[in-house]
């Protein structure tokens, strides 16, 4: 007969070859390659005891591939994110640094402009009224007074839509460089404007100087 004690000890020794032989044999013995055995938890609740303890999920070549490629696509969202707002930092603090500056040039500018018609105003005034004590004739001299009067309303009108576009400089704004943009636009369109209105005076001018030649030299002949 065969010792009690012997036999148990051959059984002892032989299940765990069954069970290992058998997981090697089973289907589903491939599935568990790649399993990850759970952590031990000592704060477990009552639902997490409930779960297995071995997880059968694998992570294949293509779905490492695709964590990879969403990790990296997320990164570089993030730093286009910080390179945008530290451009709008750099932007900020450079529109700051010659904030005043600009707003000093800007009410210079437009000053200027302002100056510069008042000026012609004068001497077109001055004109007429040398034109009309001294009696000269000018054949076309209506037409042109109205040329000299059209180039005065432009100006005027192009040098209040600089004024409306001269306000305070709000760096905070992304549309500031915008403004400042619009301003120098409507700066050069009054500046032509007061080129047009000062050649329309000088030919007016030059009409009547004609005017007055004309009329010195028929009194001379007399």
């Amino acid at each position: 007969m065969v010792n009690s004690g012997k036999l148990r000890i051959v059984i002892g020794l032989s299940l765990p070859l069954v069970m290992f032989g058998w997981l090697a044999l089973s289907p589903n013995a491939s599935s568990l390659s790649g399993s990850v055995l759970c952590p031990i938890r000592f704060d477990a609740v009552d639902d997490d005891a409930s779960r297995p303890c071995l997880e059968t999920e694998t992570l294949k070549p293509g779905d490492v591939a695709k964590q990879f490629r969403a990790e990296a696509q997320q990164r570089v969202e993030e730093l286009k994110a910080n390179a945008q707002q530290q451009s709008q930092e750099f932007r900020q603090k450079a529109c700051e640094a010659r904030k005043v500056s600009l707003e000093r040039r800007m009410d210079r500018m437009q000053a200027q402009t302002q100056k510069h018609k008042e000026v012609f105003d004068k001497i077109f005034t001055r004109v007429q009224q040398f034109y009309t004590d001294k009696q000269l004739s000018v054949s076309n001299y209506n037409e042109l007074v109205a040329n000299v009067t059209g180039a005065q309303t432009i100006a005027q009108a192009n040098i209040e839509g600089l004024t409306e576009l001269n306000g305070e400089i709000d760096c905070t704004k992304e549309s500031v460089a915008n403004g400042v943009q619009a301003f120098k636009d409507s700066l050069k369109e009054t500046r032509d404007s007061l080129k047009d209105y000062r050649k329309t005076i000088v030919e007016l001018i030059k009409a009547v100087h004609q005017s007055v030649t004309e009329s010195n030299d028929v009194s001379g002949q007399q």
